[in-house]
């Protein structure tokens, strides 16, 4: 009994919550942050946030595409890390480390490698 382990969901998870209505729900909240930045810095945070989604959502969908696997971009986890990316980077960071910090988030968490 003490060496067996139990697969059971999370117990935040309610019975309706599915992955994807999570990730929306997580989307929702890293959007509230864009407004105070782009009041701050201007239209470079939102221009950082569009490079960061479509090099993730790009990088996820190429590297599905050479893997020969089911594209799973409709799961919006890529738009996901590639806004986090770009919230997380400094208002002066130049463009292609967004692209190749969202790029290498995604190609690093699939599946494939793990």
């Amino acid at each position: 009994m003490a060496g067996e382990f139990m697969q059971s969901s999370a117990p935040y998870f309610r019975q309706s919550d599915t992955q994807l209505s999570s990730t929306v729900q997580r989307i929702c909240a890293l959007c509230i942050l864009l407004p105070l930045p782009l009041l701050h810095y201007g239209w470079r945070v939102v221009l950082m946030a569009v490079f960061g989604i479509l090099s993730a959502v790009g990088a996820e969908a190429l590297w599905n595409l050479l893997a020969k696997q089911k594209q799973t971009v409709s799961d919006m986890t890529a738009l996901e890390t590639g806004l986090t990316c770009a919230l997380l980077m400094p208002a002066c960071a130049h463009y292609p480390l967004v692209i190749f910090a969202a790029a290498s988030g995604m190609v690093s968490c699939t599946p494939a490698l793990c």
